[in-house]
């Protein structure tokens, strides 16, 4: 998973209900709210309070980003579902003495289904942007930046 997915998903698994999200003068809250054994973990628990904090989102903007994650997020599942699948046979197709042009059509799915991926990737990317200011979409674009430049060295 990418870092801006992950970064998204901590920002989008933080809604909670009745939890204040806004800065106060000791600490921002955030909830815990069980979205399965990933959200629970403590790294995500701190990474998710960390770009809350740093973003300063509000709690209207944490509900809004909930409400997008939860829209795409069963429709991400249905396309690589439908991609590992479509995958898997374009394999066995290879592995087999299948004609030619039965594997090039499966490889035209595999290659529609992984453009229909991006395509939904970048409208919830754009749904996302449409609910952080300015500001803060540059700054997580530069955090974004500087996580793959820390990863890149690492390596």
């Amino acid at each position: 998973m990418s870092w801006f997915r992950s970064s998204i998903l901590f920002l989008l698994v933080s809604a909670g209900s009745g939890a204040t999200l806004g800065a106060t003068n000791a600490q921002t809250q955030i909830p815990q709210v069980n979205y399965g054994n990933f959200s629970q973990a403590p790294s995500v628990q701190k990474n998710r309070a960390q770009l809350i904090k740093e973003l300063q989102l509000n709690s209207s903007q944490v509900q809004q980003l909930k409400a997008v994650r939860q829209k795409f997020h069963g429709q991400k599942q249905q396309h690589n579902q439908l991609l590992t699948a479509a995958k898997e046979e374009l394999a066995n197709l290879m592995a087999s003495n299948s004609p030619p042009d039965k594997i090039r059509a499966q490889r035209d799915r595999v290659k529609t289904l992984q453009l229909q991926l991006a395509d939904l990737k970048l409208k919830r990317m754009m749904a996302t942007k449409k609910i952080l200011t300015t500001e803060q979409w540059a700054k997580l674009q530069k955090m974004k930046q500087q996580r793959a430049k820390n990863l890149n060295s690492n390596s």
